[in-house]
């Protein structure tokens, strides 16, 4: 029954955002001794009899049976790759999009096939793609594919962390958890936009927004407005209930044993999900990644005006924040870490841990092409870091050793190189970086709308509508490029194409009705 006293369905949505993102902590790993000293001690071998011999009276019923053993032994899982496409346009359009480097890809897809292998069930046809962020955030769509953000990789301690991320997202899929409305919802997530949250924090700082609100009501809006971002930048998915998330964390415990992973891995996530949870609660402290959710501040006359621009961040973040820390339907870490830990002692209490297994970039791993890319890659992180401290030229130091003949055209070291130029007023040379991304096979949404946004502001609409063509055509026509098809198309005479823009907004894609809505009515003017 609807209630105004409950969160609309924009806000359940980027709930179930916080729900999946607390398994994958957007916060620094620990120190790097520290890490590696707690590695080691879980490494050693054992059972958790002895690691949780303390904690008692958590077990759950005698004779419960795993989750795992829940699949039915030979059901066929191969129609679900019918949904493959429209899952990668939807992948397509979050962050930089999928990383073209095989290394990563293929180091990823080896610890999901080594899970996949131990399971009932046949023709699964699950596959990961490393995604172009630095958000710590995994993600299955219904057809088994797995976006796993490079930021999540950078984030992890062992290979068994890995795999307990992945075999938790295989347990959404297997156990049918997606909606009908996971396309839409997913979409609706995946457009939302980084580079106009950056901008927004640009104008507010030149203008001297914050200066001139002696209240600090301002200053207040802009942090929820970066922690409501920072979550909703975090995921793809729409929520999971309570109950989906428990059978997920269980299912992932099964197939690590059986797998012959280290299980306790998974018990590492939760004193980082907990610290991060007390992190993000706080306006104070949440990390301000960004600064707000993409239909907020539109108006640039509400950068005079401290309290038109509060209401607007308020708007997209204010009911969203009560939900995650005053609700009673948000599902705290420290719950689902008691959860997890009745489970394991119900049924692995004598199990056997295996040695952690280091990842390739570790410094006890095995290195090779992996580890030197993930260095690359890292590069691209600091040079992102270092700007936001506005430390300019250590950010082009790092930007520059980002980029090498393996990364020449990829989008997220580009990206970040992009970034340094225009803070140094070099227009000419941040295109450059854009236009050598746009050389890779599948370049992500975001990279083409920078490209179109030069474009435009240069007058140049029939260079806009050429790139606009090709990105369509090379991303298989992602939803998030309707708007700008319905800004641009008029622009070259091909006014005849708004209308069935405009009906695809509002049949196929229906959260993307009200971003085409407004670029329809900015063309009748």
């Amino acid at each position: 029954m609807p209630s105004s006293n409950l969160p609309s369905s924009r806000s359940w949505m980027l709930l179930g955002a916080l729900l999946a993102a607390l398994w994958f902590p957007a916060v620094a790993a620990a120190d790097p001794t520290e890490r590696e000293e707690r590695s080691r001690s879980d490494a050693e071998g054992g059972s958790l009899d002895g690691l949780f011999g303390d904690v008692g009276g958590w077990f759950g019923d005698d004779g419960e049976e795993s989750e795992l053993s829940r699949l039915e032994e030979g059901d066929d899982y191969g129609a679900i790759i019918a949904d493959r496409p429209r899952s990668l346009r939807i992948f397509h359009g979050y962050a930089t999009g999928i990383t073209p480097r095989p290394e990563l890809n293929g180091y990823v897809n080896g610890v999901l096939k080594r899970l996949v292998a131990e399971l009932p069930v046949r023709n699964l046809p699950a596959q990961a793609y490393v995604m172009g962020s630095d958000s710590l955030s995994a993600a299955a769509a219904p057809c088994g594919a797995i976006a796993v953000d490079w930021g999540l990789l950078r984030a992890l301690e062992t290979e068994d962390e890995l795999a307990f991320v992945l075999a938790h997202e295989l347990a959404h899929v297997l156990f049918r958890h997606h909606t009908a409305d996971w396309f839409v919802d997913a979409q609706h997530v995946s457009v939302s936009s980084g580079e106009l949250a950056e901008e927004v924090v640009d104008k507010v700082e030149q203008t001297g927004g914050l200066s001139i609100d002696p209240s600090g009501k301002l200053s207040r809006a802009v942090k929820i407005g970066r922690v409501s971002y920072h979550l909703s930048k975090a995921v793809l998915l729409p929520a999971w209930t309570r109950e989906q998330e428990d059978v997920a964390d269980r299912f992932a415990i099964d197939l690590l044993v059986k797998a012959g992973y280290n299980h306790a891995a998974a018990l590492t996530f939760f004193a980082k999900l907990d610290a991060w949870e007390k992190q993000m609660a706080d306006p104070e402290t949440g990390d301000p990644v960004a600064l707000m959710l993409e239909n907020a501040g539109h108006d640039p006359a509400s950068w005079n005006d401290p309290d038109a621009l509060f209401d607007s961040l308020l708007d997209n973040s204010g009911v969203l924040i009560d939900s995650l820390f005053g609700s009673e339907d948000h599902y705290p870490a420290l719950e689902r870490r008691d959860g997890v830990q009745e489970y394991v002692l119900e049924l692995y209490k004598k199990a056997r841990l295996p040695r952690n297994t280091p990842l390739p970039w570790a410094e006890n791993g095995a290195g090779g092409q992996t580890a030197e890319l993930h260095g690359l890659y890292r590069n691209a992180y600091l040079a992102f870091n270092k700007l936001r401290e506005g430390e300019t030229g250590s950010a082009e130091q790092f930007a520059g050793k980002s980029i090498s003949k393996v990364t020449w055209s990829d989008g997220y070291p580009r990206l970040a190189f992009y970034q340094v130029r225009l803070a140094q007023n070099q227009p000419a040379k941040a295109q450059a970086n854009i236009d050598f991304a746009l050389e890779a096979p599948q370049p992500g949404v975001l990279l083409f709308t920078k490209r179109l946004q030069i474009a435009e502001d240069a007058g140049e609409w029939g260079e806009a509508a050429r790139i606009l063509d090709d990105a369509r055509r090379r991303l298989d026509d992602p939803p998030a490029l309707l708007p700008a098809r319905i800004r641009i198309y008029p622009q070259v005479g091909r006014g005849h194409e708004l209308t069935p823009t405009l009906l695809e907004c509002r049949l196929a894609w229906s959260d993307q009705a009200e971003a085409c809505e407004k670029e329809m009515e900015k063309s009748r003017l």
